[in-house]
């Protein structure tokens, strides 16, 4: 595997982000492969398909309208590119978790997470994610009552 392409999947990732960043679904999707598996592993959510990723990645642009993610740090290797990125927004819409969904809070909080991407042919395969769910729900949940509605 030569340099270049290592380079042309660092450059998916960052247009990724660039479309996250811009709530560009369009574009978000365009990163990724027909067949695409992703595993959110602090929601224990994996989603297979681009219809799928399409309804992963709107749920949390929907709940975090203004969020972003910088990328930290950033390693290319083969087809392998991991980023850690610094998440950041404030919940204004709903936001569907494993334990039912959480009405907006109006809160704003930032966290850290990392995502380990597989490309082939300059389009994501797989991707897994990790990130402490605890520290999102409990900034979000604070002081409320009957967050969550199943």
């Amino acid at each position: 595997m030569g340099m270049s392409n290592i380079k042309h999947n660092e450059a998916t990732i960052r247009e990724l982000y660039a479309a996250i960043n811009n709530r560009d679904l369009s574009g978000i999707l365009h990163a990724a492969s027909s067949k695409i598996e992703y595993i959110d592993y602090a929601f224990g959510r994996t989603v297979i398909g681009k219809d799928a990723f399409r309804e992963y990645w709107h749920n949390w642009l929907t709940a975090f309208r203004d969020g972003t993610g910088k990328i930290q740090s950033l390693l290319a290797s083969g087809d392998t590119v991991v980023v850690e990125v610094q998440g950041r927004g404030t919940q204004t819409g709903p936001l569907v978790t494993p334990f039912g969904r959480l009405e907006p809070s109006g809160r704003t909080f930032e966290f850290q997470f990392c995502q380990v991407f597989h490309l082939k042919d300059g389009k994501i395969v797989s991707g897994h994610s990790y990130y402490d769910a605890s520290h999102i729900l409990l900034d979000l949940t604070r002081e409320r009552t009957h967050q969550f509605v199943a």
